[in-house]
């Protein structure tokens, strides 16, 4: 590990990276991300500086930060984007844990890939379909509330097989 005040350290895994910033000698983590209740991940915006910036001088270059990597836990937390977004605010030290190709495009792509492997453009449309509550005399349109596991009705076996296919993706 580096010295405490330093940008951080890096230890790889497949897709993911982290990141340890110390914010001890008072540096700032010099992340905007985009916050949005209902997501499980922080989807980073911009870097701008501090910290962030620190990492990305010395980092390889497949390892720096940047927009559209999105933070899927902080010291230990996960899936909770409020609680994730206090831990960055309060903690001294940020055990960051980031993943890549998480952007609307490589999305798009993976699921483009996903519909050519599997033919499974009928079972997404349903699940699409079933997001808009069309069967649930639910006003509003569809809100991606089918990707969550708590979203998911019961009785039809298709949402189900739709949200197993896209697990890997989502």
């Amino acid at each position: 590990l580096w010295a405490a005040g330093a940008a951080g350290v890096l230890r790889s895994a497949a897709g993911t990276y982290e990141v340890v910033l110390d914010k001890s000698h008072g540096g700032r983590m010099g992340l905007d991300v985009d916050f949005l209740l209902e997501r499980t991940v922080l989807p980073v915006m911009s870097v701008t500086g501090g910290l962030a910036e620190q990492w990305n001088k010395v980092a390889p270059a497949d390892k720096k930060l940047k927009a559209d990597d999105c933070i899927i836990e902080v010291n230990g937390v996960r899936q909770n984007v409020s609680v994730m977004l206090d831990r960055c605010k309060d903690d001294t030290v940020l055990n960051l844990t980031l993943a890549r190709g998480v952007s609307h495009d490589s999305l798009v792509a993976d699921v483009k890939q996903l519909i050519q492997a599997t033919a499974c453009g009928p079972t997404l449309v349903r699940l699409a379909f079933l997001d808009t509550g069309s069967l649930e005399q639910r006003s509003g349109g569809p809100n991606g509330a089918l990707r969550f596991t708590f979203g998911l009705p019961g009785a039809d076996p298709g949402a189900a097989a739709g949200h197993e296919l896209l697990g890997p993706i989502a």
